[in-house]
């Protein structure tokens, strides 16, 4: 699914109203018949210690504070299984819209506002210099692209570190992130369900922090084992 920026799928979303699109229609997609079919499984509020729904709050907020109409404040942080992505995400129950963000980073929208289609409105880091500018720093002049396993397993999305936390890990201790991706190793593993997978997570660092980020566990790309290469899929669970 291509991804779209909020705004774009704003604009969209007057071209469509203005030629009388039914939106009405997309209220509680989530709530209605199309859980039942696609199997949203929430859970309760997420507890402050959850690493995962503080980092995807910072993301809530901000959207909270441009588009008040669209994503009022109030709701809580909630565990969602949808379409089979692991959402952290909140759903404004007024204008019938829902946030979410899932492990990759990536985050989604859902409701009037997209016309009762799930939609990919693109990496965290779209927003995030945004929402939280002091987590951004200029590009250094030289760049060196480190990874981390996710420690995600096979057939249980949202399993293993988010993308966005381990960000966090390295900018808490001093290492600014500049950029960062999803990718899957080159080596084979048993297809087994609860199975390690080969995911792991990119991050562009300055070089200068090579050795600060080693000592974080987030280690040089190896073109072995590690091509580098950005994967959309492992961005997606």
């Amino acid at each position: 699914m291509r991804a779209l920026p909020l705004l774009s799928v704003l604009a969209l979303l007057a071209q469509v109203s203005a030629c009388g699109g039914g939106a009405d229609s997309s209220t509680g997609a989530l709530a209605g018949g199309a859980v039942a079919r696609r199997q949203a499984l929430a859970a309760g509020p997420a507890g402050a210690d959850d690493a995962p729904a503080v980092a995807a709050d910072t993301i809530f907020a901000w959207a909270e504070r441009q588009y008040p109409d669209l994503f009022p404040a109030g709701p809580a942080t909630q565990g969602v299984l949808y379409e089979y992505k692991h959402f952290q995400a909140r759903r404004y129950g007024g204008p019938g819209n829902h946030l979410g963000l899932v492990n990759g980073g990536t985050v989604y929208g859902l409701g009037r506002f997209t016309n009762g289609e799930l939609v990919n409105l693109g990496s965290f880091e779209s927003y995030l210099c945004q929402a939280s500018p002091a987590e951004c720093a200029p590009r250094p002049a030289r760049v060196l692209r480190v990874r981390i396993d996710a420690g995600s397993l096979q057939c249980e999305p949202g399993s293993g570190s988010s993308r966005l936390d381990m960000r966090r890990r390295l900018t808490q201790a001093g290492v600014a992130v500049v950029g960062s991706d999803c990718g899957f190793g080159s080596f084979a593993v048993p297809a087994v369900c609860g199975y390690a997978d080969t995911r792991y997570w990119m991050f562009d660092i300055a070089d200068a922090d090579a050795a600060q980020a080693a000592a974080l566990g987030f280690l040089p790309i190896d073109k072995d084992s590690y091509p580098g290469t950005p994967s959309e899929g492992a961005c997606s669970y």
